[in-house]
């Protein structure tokens, strides 16, 4: 079984380049093996949502699941006698590069949504700096009004005021406020990102308050 929908995302590395994309869409294709890299037809393909805060961890359980399940379907078929395969369609084909170590250090210029996109689809390896210390980023939320009513749906009505508060402007990567119980609004190129979870370099992860004690912030202070 490869993890995506096929042609999309052939290759190394196609829950990451789907969460990174921004797909709202992934799933798992069982398909017949050839020379070419994930190039086979497909017996069967099957969808799974993507939801705005799911990372790289909770879809590769939830695929690897969803694979299981399919195997016993697709072994079924074949016990059963001659099965249709589908060639894969000669469009819409993407490639699923495996990831660049230069790939997982934010660019706080970016947008917040495609920041969080990163942090996701690395997870747990997105990476920054913090007053000279190395920080793994392992959640956060983009604080998009447009995406308001979404962040409530995954994570309750304080997001949702969250998104929809008017944070005041910062350079790239500079902490404006502090989100009492939630962790560091970050300024980035376009919007605000919530940093919710990171991990200090040799410390264990923090979130919430927690991630406030750990890493001391002050307002003004810059990550990257």
């Amino acid at each position: 079984g490869h993890g995506s929908l096929l042609p999309r995302w052939r290759g190394a590395a196609p829950i990451q380049r789907a969460l990174l994309a921004g797909d709202e869409l992934t799933g798992v294709s069982i398909m017949a093996m050839e020379e070419g890299l994930d190039t086979g037809p497909v017996l069967l393909k099957r969808s799974l949502p993507i939801g705005l805060c799911d990372n790289a961890a909770a879809m590769a359980q939830r695929l690897s699941q969803l694979t299981a399940e399919l195997m016993v379907e697709a072994m079924a078929l074949l016990a059963a006698g001659p099965v249709q395969i589908r060639p894969q369609p000669a469009t819409g084909i993407t490639m699923a590069a495996k990831l660049g170590k230069e790939e997982l250090w934010l660019p706080w210029h970016g947008p917040a949504l495609q920041l969080h996109r990163r942090v996701m689809g690395f997870y747990p390896r997105a990476v920054t700096h913090w007053q000279g210390q190395r920080l793994n980023v392992l959640a956060t939320v983009p604080l998009l009004p447009q995406r308001a009513e979404e962040l409530g749906a995954i994570a309750g009505a304080p997001m949702t005021a969250l998104a929809q508060t008017p944070w005041p402007p910062g350079q790239p990567g500079q902490v404006v406020a502090v989100a009492p119980g939630q962790g560091l609004v970050v300024a980035t190129g376009e919007g605000h990102l919530l940093l919710q979870e990171a991990q200090l370099a040799s410390k264990t992860p923090c979130r919430g308050t927690h991630l406030l004690q750990a890493l001391k912030a002050e307002v003004g202070q810059r990550l990257g």
